[in-house]
Formats: structure tokens, sequence, C-alpha cells
């Protein structure tokens, strides 16, 4: 078994679980919108994802997030503790 198929076990399971039920999105469809507080982590079983911010005149790529990576909206998180 490789690595991160170890860690994904290990993360689903005893004693409590990190990660909620799998879930899927389709193509251009939003994990989270403007607006939105989020302090969950994700992993990314397969696919990528771009995480972007909008203003006034474009959106701007804060990042890519691809197959068997863990991201999060810190900034959310941290708005939402402090």
């Amino acid at each position: 078994m490789n690595p991160i198929e170890t860690l994904l076990q290990n993360m689903l399971a005893y004693p409590t679980p990190l990660w909620s039920e799998p879930f899927s999105l389709k193509r251009n469809e939003f994990l989270k919108v403007k607006g939105d507080k989020d302090t969950k982590l994700y992993f990314l079983i397969s696919g990528s994802m771009r995480i972007f911010v909008e203003d006034e005149i474009e959106e701007h790529t804060i990042r890519f997030v691809y197959q068997n990576n863990v991201f999060g909206a810190l900034n959310s998180y941290l708005q939402e503790v402090f």
C-alpha cells in the first residue's frame, strides 16, 4: 500500500475520523462562495481545483490543489476562531 492510501485510511479510522463523508463536485461547481466562512480542512482524493478570489475587475488565482493534497481557507478559519 502506498503512503497516501495509508494516511487516508488512518484519517478515516479510529478513534474518530478527521474527515466527514467523501463528496464530489462537478466541473465548474464551487466548494465555497464569497461570504462563506469555512473552518474545515479538505483532502482532494482525485482531480484538481483552483482556489481564487475576485475583486471588482478580475479573478486572482491563489493556488491550485491537486490529487492527494490537503487544503482549507486559513483566513476564514482565523476569522472564525479569533
